[in-house]
């Protein structure tokens, strides 16, 4: 009697075994503080305790850029980078600035050319102040812009705004009551985005493998939409842009995705592939191809079109396992320029 062979069980590949999969680069100053991931939540001024979540936290402002919660929800943000000189909904204060201190400077140099006497021959008191005044105002306006604009990243900004950090911590927060587009929706349909500067938010359902897309490029340019499967790549510009970073990332994933891969591959084999492939690669656009257009000058686009850049934070990597399971995990820069590792499982 023949002995019958044992049939060897077939590996789920690695787009089989998740049923999602978030990569976030963090990019910012590198002196604004920050928490590497952990458990923490946020008391609300009616003394409220919101949800546990996981996630970094940025010490300055309150908010993260990319956590779950224990009901394997998730939520991924970045900045919109408009030109410099506007922000996401109004004209901004550098534009205004600039025709008042025109104005002023040539009401001065007609005032210098006429000289400050009256007829008499005397010093006018009111020309005098006048002319001060035309000094002096856009000296202050303009130490008025750098205050407020000190540490407000790629927009100046004309008043103190909410971080839109606290956009993502809404998200995990919010009592669980339906789908993350019911949420989306409801979040475009209020008011409270237009406290906001420009962004692009990504909320989700591991388990689910539903996510929405939500944006605000401007005051008139706010919407949302549901994220159908396949892989999509947003930076700081608007969804469906082109940018160098955002086509070459979501090639580099795909190969990491289709990989062939042993019987033994991991959930660390995959963590670490995404990582140094795709989160680490450093190449920057050809020097044939024109960057975006966002206000800081070819040069500098050229330097922030790697999908690493040097600036970079933090790297988050969210594993959503069809078998409900969780992989957090986040290489996080530190001050004295070494990188710590934080690795999580959780159970949705």
């Amino acid at each position: 009697m023949a002995e019958k062979k044992k049939e060897k069980k077939k590996e789920k590949s690695r787009r089989q075994r998740y049923t999602s999969i978030i990569c976030h680069n963090r990019d910012e100053e590198l002196t604004r503080p920050a928490a590497t991931a952990e458990w923490w939540s946020r008391t609300s001024s009616a003394g409220k305790t919101g949800r546990k979540i996981f996630a970094g936290r940025d010490l300055q402002a309150g908010g993260t850029w990319c956590g779950v919660n224990d009901e394997g929800q998730v939520a991924a943000l970045t900045n919109f980078r408009v030109k410099l000189g506007g922000s996401a909904g109004r004209k901004g204060e550098a534009e205004a600035i600039w025709p008042i201190f025109l104005l002023q400077f040539f009401f001065v140099l007609h005032l210098f050319n006429h000289g400050f006497q009256q007829a008499d021959g005397k010093l006018g008191t009111l020309n005098v102040a006048i002319a001060a005044m035309g000094i002096l105002s856009p000296v202050l306006m303009w130490l008025k812009h750098f205050v407020l604009n000190k540490s407000s990243g790629s927009e100046p900004k004309g008043k103190a705004r909410p971080s839109r950090g606290h956009l993502a911590c809404h998200f995990l927060e919010h009592d669980v009551t339906g789908l993350p587009r019911d949420y989306a929706q409801d979040l475009v349909a209020s008011d409270e985005l237009l406290e906001y500067d420009g962004f692009s938010l990504v909320v989700g359902d591991l388990g689910k493998g539903e996510f929405s897309f939500v944006y605000k490029y401007s005051d008139s340019e706010v919407g949302c939409c549901t994220l159908e499967p396949g892989i999509h790549a947003i930076s700081n510009g608007r969804r469906g842009s082109k940018w160098f970073k955002v086509e070459r990332g979501k090639i580099l994933l795909e190969q990491v995705l289709d990989a062939d891969v042993g019987a033994d591959d991991s959930d660390d084999d995959v963590v670490r592939d995404i990582l140094q492939q795709v989160m680490q690669d450093g190449k920057k656009m050809p020097a044939d191809e024109t960057p975006p257009d966002t206000g800081y000058g070819d040069d500098l686009e050229r330097k922030l079109s790697s999908i690493r850049v040097f600036n970079t934070r933090a790297h988050t990597i969210i594993l959503g396992r069809s078998d409900g399971m969780t992989i957090f995990y986040e290489s996080a820069r530190q001050e004295d320029g070494t990188w710590k590792v934080t690795r999580k499982v959780l159970q949705t």
